[in-house]
């Protein structure tokens, strides 16, 4: 673990998307879309007036019904679905199902602590 300059919040975010961006460069993990899912960026309107980005992937074909809700890992203070990790998760579930899966940019700590996440 590197240590940081400062604790101030902003210097732990820089120090952390520093490391992510590490690993996800060093982890050399498929990413691939699976075949025939559509993957889109979508915006989610919240109850306060923000709005949540997400990640929609939309299986071939005709979907089955309902939708799968992929809140991905990092303890609401870490990762994003963006990544091209939790895309191709994202598409690969949607596949498997057959119904559409909508990875949500949840809020994240420390500068939305929870409860404040979705």
């Amino acid at each position: 673990v590197e240590r940081v300059a400062s604790t101030s919040p902003a210097a732990v975010l820089r120090a952390r998307e520093a490391a992510l961006a590490d690993y996800d460069d060093e982890a050399q993990l498929d990413v691939s879309s699976a075949p025939g899912v559509i993957v889109d960026h979508v915006e989610i309107p919240a109850r306060d007036g923000r709005t949540l980005a997400a990640v929609r992937a939309t299986p071939p074909g005709q979907p089955r019904p309902g939708m799968v809700v992929f809140l991905h890992g990092g303890s609401y203070a870490a990762y994003a679905a963006a990544s091209p990790w939790y895309v191709s998760l994202a598409s690969r579930v949607a596949a498997a199902a057959r119904r559409v899966v909508v990875a949500v940019e949840y809020r994240l700590a420390p500068a939305d602590p929870l409860p404040a996440a979705l």
